[in-house]
Parts: structure tokens; sequence; C-alpha cells
């Protein structure tokens, strides 16, 4: 019986191939479509934060990364006004 190795990159598989050509394609379409995919993309800073009354600290950090996950999800969130009001809930849920 002849042993069989694993190729992670389906080289000499077509379906393997295809795959990471579609994944590729996908990916780079992800990239040109200008999606945020760091919290420094996004609609909203931390000076954006300070002018919403909140206070600089590493809860900042929290929320940028929280907002950065609720964009990952849904890139058309990226818009100040949803960020904005994203950051209302995240407070208004830790006072409560």
């Amino acid at each position: 019986m002849r042993e069989r190795t694993l190729d992670p990159l389906g080289a000499g598989n077509e379906d393997g191939c295809a795959g990471v050509v579609a994944s590729w394609r996908r990916a780079r379409a992800v990239l040109a479509s200008g999606a945020a995919l760091s919290v420094g993309a996004l609609a909203l800073n931390g000076r954006d934060l300070i002018r919403l009354g909140l206070r600089p600290g590493p809860n900042f950090g929290h929320i940028l990364d929280d907002l950065l996950d609720y964009v990952l999800a849904d890139p058309t969130r990226n818009r100040p006004e949803l960020l904005e009001s994203r950051v209302q809930e995240l407070v208004e849920n830790a006072d409560g």
C-alpha cells in the first residue's frame, strides 16, 4: 500500500487549487472594496470618542475594537452616524 501525503495548498488537486484561487479572489475583492480591516480605517477615532463626551483611557481601545468587530460583520456600517450610535449603546450597557 502506498502512503499518501496531504498538500495544504492543493497542488495537483484541481478542487483544492480552485478553492485557493476562489479564496484569493474574495480576499482581493475585500481589499479593493476599501472595507475597514483595522481600527485605523474606521470612520470614527479616539478624537471622535472625546467629542462624544468620553474620557480617554484604556476603555477607548475596547470601544474601538468592538467597533471594528461591528464593521467587519457588515462593512456598510462604517459610517460615523452608525458608529456613534454603537458607541452610545456600548456606553449605556456599561453604565447599566
